[in-house]
C-alpha cells in the first residue's frame, strides 16, 4: 500500500461517506479513490454495499454500524462507508475522540415522501418542509444531532 495513501487513511474515519482516523487533509475525490486501497467495511443490507459493489471496491460486511465502527477503532478495518447523518450521531455519541467522520460525501441519496395523486396535501407538507428546514430550529437540531458542519 503506498505510504502516502495508508497514512492518510489510518488517520480517517460519511448520501454515503466514510468514517476512519485520518487527519492529514485530502484533495476532492482523493479519499472516494483511496478506498480501493485500503480495508472498507459497509453495512449489510444498505444502499452503500450496492455503491461499492458498482465502484468494484471491495468490501466486508457487518450486521450494523456500531460493530462496523468498533472494528474501525480497533484497526481491523481502515475505513467505514454509510449514511452521513447516522455516522456523524454514532461517532459522536459512542465514539468521539477515536474516530471521526470525514468532510464532504459520495452518492448522494435522496428522500421523498409519496402522496395520493392529486392529495389536496401535497402544498401544505411542501410548504411546512420549506419552514422547517429554513429555521433556526433546523439549523440547532442538526448541531445537536450531527454536530457542527
Amino acid at each position: 500500500m503506498d505510504g502516502h495513501v495508508g497514512d492518510r487513511v489510518r488517520q480517517l474515519h460519511r448520501g454515503a461517506n466514510v468514517a476512519a482516523h485520518l487527519e492529514a487533509p485530502a484533495r476532492d475525490g482523493e479519499r472516494e479513490a483511496d478506498l480501493r486501497y485500503v480495508r472498507v467495511a459497509a453495512i449489510a443490507g444498505t444502499e452503500t454495499t450496492e455503491y461499492l459493489g458498482r465502484e468494484r471496491i471491495a468490501y466486508q460486511v457487518f450486521a450494523d454500524a456500531e460493530a462496523g465502527l468498533s472494528a474501525l477503532q480497533k484497526g481491523r478495518i481502515d475505513a467505514l462507508v454509510y449514511d452521513r447523518p447516522l455516522l456523524l450521531w454514532l461517532v459522536n455519541e459512542r465514539f468521539s475522540g477515536s474516530l471521526r467522520v470525514l468532510d464532504g460525501t459520495f452518492d448522494s441519496q435522496v428522500y421523498a415522501i409519496a402522496l395520493p395523486q392529486g392529495s389536496e396535501l401535497r402544498m401544505s407538507i411542501d410548504l411546512a418542509l420549506l419552514d422547517a428546514i429554513r429555521s433556526d430550529w433546523w439549523r440547532e437540531t442538526l448541531v445537536a444531532y450531527l454536530g457542527p458542519g
